[in-house]
């Protein structure tokens, strides 16, 4: 991808997130302007993806963002989200896979009536500059969805979604596209814990680190069954290559407000992928946050 695309695909976002600032939030009732924020430290055993049995590297890692959501009522059941948002993450062992992502959304929500046990339905668009210390992993991403959110009792709450994405970067491994169908559980278990679980799958282009695959005589490039390979500019003496792979991502989480605006969140995830070739990736996440609502 050329400077000048990025240029243009920053400027598209950065646009996007300033028309959270062009309405006058609080000049009507049904316009409202919210700030967010979160701080994290986790930690990653596999932040190369590599594969099972092969050279995986750990790392703690610093995470933070801030939002801004301009929230307008179109009607009674009816709801826009326009949001603009800074995240970045800051690995203690591998400077390169250090980012800042610049990101904007737009959702609509509706929901037909308002009995307590009538589902909420969505969808949602979202665009983002994507930037390294890893110039083959920076670009533009571009991704979609659908959910529905259902209350199944007074205390639980379930969601199912739906998403595609897209994304362009400054290397064809990093070319990536797929889509994922999910599952998700709320369950306040009291009015100041709620256990959060969830299952996704994907089934798309995975990236992995290791040592460059088997040369293949259908693949000019010499990356066997991975569809795209490049020395990995991040992680030395490995090569980053890009395969279809079916995933599966399990979360458990608990969240527990502290204020009415200060919750603290813990939360582990497993990520599962296997590839059309049989290789798996393994790896396991895990972060504590502090989430601020103004």
């Amino acid at each position: 991808m050329g400077d000048s695309h990025r240029r243009e695909g920053l400027a598209a976002a950065i646009g996007t997130a300033l028309l959270l600032l062009a309405g006058p939030a609080g000049a009507e009732h049904h316009v409202r302007l919210h700030w967010s924020a979160d701080l994290g430290v986790g930690y990653d055993d596999n932040v190369g993806n590599a594969a099972m049995g092969g050279d995986a590297r750990d790392s703690g890692v610093i995470s933070g963002g801030v939002n801004l959501d301009y929230v307008r009522a179109l009607s009674l059941n009816t709801a826009l989200l326009l949001r603009g948002g800074l995240q970045g993450d800051g690995y203690e062992a591998e400077d390169g896979l250090s980012n800042v992502r610049l990101l904007a959304m737009t959702r609509l929500s509706h929901r037909p009536t308002g009995g307590f046990y009538m589902p909420t339905f969505a969808g949602w668009i979202s665009a983002g500059v994507l930037e390294f210390d890893s110039t083959m992993r920076d670009g533009l991403e571009f991704r979609g969805g659908l959910f529905v959110t259902e209350p199944l009792t007074t205390t639980i709450a379930a969601r199912l979604s739906f998403a595609a994405s897209e994304r362009r970067s400054g290397s064809s491994v990093f070319d990536l596209s797929g889509w994922s169908a999910g599952l998700n559980l709320d369950w306040v278990v009291a009015p100041r814990f709620t256990l959060y679980g969830g299952y996704q799958f994907q089934d798309g282009d995975v990236v992995s680190t290791g040592t460059l695959p088997p040369k293949s005589s259908h693949l000019p490039g010499g990356c066997g069954s991975a569809t795209a390979c490049d020395p990995d500019d991040a992680l030395d003496g490995q090569f980053a290559y890009r395969v279809d792979a079916q995933t599966h991502i399990g979360t458990f989480g608990l969240n527990v407000p502290l204020s009415g605006r200060l919750a603290v969140d813990a939360q582990a995830r497993r990520i599962d992928s296997t590839a059309d070739g049989g290789t798996r990736y393994a790896r396991w996440q895990g972060v504590v946050s502090v989430l601020l609502r103004l």
